[in-house]
């Protein structure tokens, strides 16, 4: 009796050829799928820090009284400065309010004609981009409404209203399009392992029928399909990355939208995942046809 493995090495040595036309095939559909899905996920990057970009530069507006003393407004910034919800703050004294409305009077000056300054001290504070929300807000001007040196709170509240529902809405269609195409690369993947495969059910079931064990007959299909899986998921982030340096070429404010661990991250989880896909279809789609009769092969 022929033992299986040299059954299973004359089977491959007889068709080398078409193997590794299959093998190619099976490896730039799976590179393709794992593309798709790594441009959904860069833009998701993309998308998801630009909206933190645009919430952290939103200023809230801290307007102090006319006769505020500076050292009561700088200690009121150094207090700021200490609260967890404040990325960074900035002073803006009369003198250099007053220094920036006559720029945007296109040089004007309005002290001459005004006789005295009536502008007013205030602080900038940016926000750390989770507590830009009107829920977060109102705590926040209620706290600083409370300092004696305050006049007034002034925030943007349909901006802010509008910034946060739109990215919600972004958010939810985000999650929808990265799942429904998660579905379609898991079914592209494993249709075509399954056709590639499909070409080598009666090899399947002869070896089986002499003997071989299951585990032994899905070893060398499960191998190729680590090393489709790995290939796959180092070729389709080459191609991701030369695009993205096409794109922000083009673009180059994107580069700021993003950083190299996040990139790194993107690659990983498309490595990781073309490892798992192809592995997974490949042990299905194997046990599938040792589980069947072999009138069921044709």
């Amino acid at each position: 009796m022929r033992h299986p493995e040299n059954m299973s090495e004359n089977f491959q040595n007889n068709n080398k050829g078409r193997g590794q036309r299959i093998y190619i095939a099976t490896l730039f559909s799976n590179a393709l799928v794992l593309l798709i899905l790594g441009l959904i996920m860069l833009f998701g990057l993309y998308s998801r820090n630009l909206s933190i970009k645009v919430r952290e530069d939103l200023p809230l507006l801290v307007i102090m009284n006319e006769n505020a003393q500076d050292t009561a407004i700088t200690k009121l910034q150094n207090i700021i400065n200490t609260k967890a919800f404040v990325k960074r703050s900035v002073l803006v004294t009369k003198d250099s309010a007053a220094k920036s409305l006559k720029k945007d009077l296109q040089g004007e000056d309005f002290l001459r004609f005004l006789g005295y300054n009536p502008l007013s001290s205030s602080i900038e504070i940016y926000l750390k981009y989770q507590y830009v929300n009107l829920d977060s807000i109102r705590p926040i001007k209620t706290f600083l409404l409370q300092n004696s040196s305050v006049k007034e709170i002034s925030y943007q509240d349909p901006q802010i209203e509008s910034i946060s529902k739109n990215i919600r809405t972004l958010t939810i269609i985000l999650f929808i399009f990265l799942a429904i195409n998660l579905a379609v690369a898991i079914s592209l993947i494993y249709v075509t392992i399954r056709l590639s495969i499909f070409s080598q059910r009666f090899a399947i079931k002869t070896m089986q029928l002499f003997g071989a064990t299951k585990n032994f007959i899905q070893g060398p299909f499960l191998k190729s399909a680590a090393l489709v899986g790995v290939v796959a998921g180092i070729l389709a982030p080459l191609i991701l990355l030369g695009l993205l340096s096409l794109i922000e070429k083009e673009f180059p404010e994107l580069a700021s939208l993003r950083s190299q661990m996040e990139l790194i991250i993107i690659f990983l989880i498309l490595l990781l995942t073309g490892i798992i896909l192809s592995f997974l279809s490949t042990y299905f789609a194997v046990r599938m046809y040792l589980r069947r009769k072999i009138d069921e092969l044709y």
